[in-house]
């Protein structure tokens, strides 16, 4: 739920304040919460977090399936999200392990 997101935003704040690359990925039920902080007129209490990580040049990978299934790929492509299906209809994740990334999941 929310924690995850909080701590998803808080954990990629502190990485790349030290300098790390960092890459966010949502699927599932995270797909949402792009939705909704993408909106320009979002109200969510997250969403100017989530706005200053983008603006910090933190990557962010949406998932196409995910998307779909949680019926937001609409507003995501209105709003000028990105979204990836590489494996599966899904991001790669294995991509980010062979390139050497240190994966954490929330």
């Amino acid at each position: 739920g929310m924690a995850r997101a909080v701590h998803a935003l808080l954990y990629s704040k502190e990485l790349k304040e030290h300098g790390h690359e960092v890459v966010l990925l949502f699927d599932g039920a995270g797909t949402e919460w792009i939705a909704e902080w993408s909106k320009p007129d979002s109200t969510d209490k997250l969403a100017p977090m989530y706005k200053e990580l983008r603006e910090a040049g933190v990557t962010n990978v949406i998932c196409d399936f995910c998307a779909s299934a949680f019926q937001v790929k609409a507003s995501l492509e209105e709003n000028k999200v990105s979204l990836t299906a590489e494996y599966k209809g899904h991001p790669s994740i294995a991509k980010f392990a062979d390139k050497g990334y240190q994966i954490i999941i929330l």
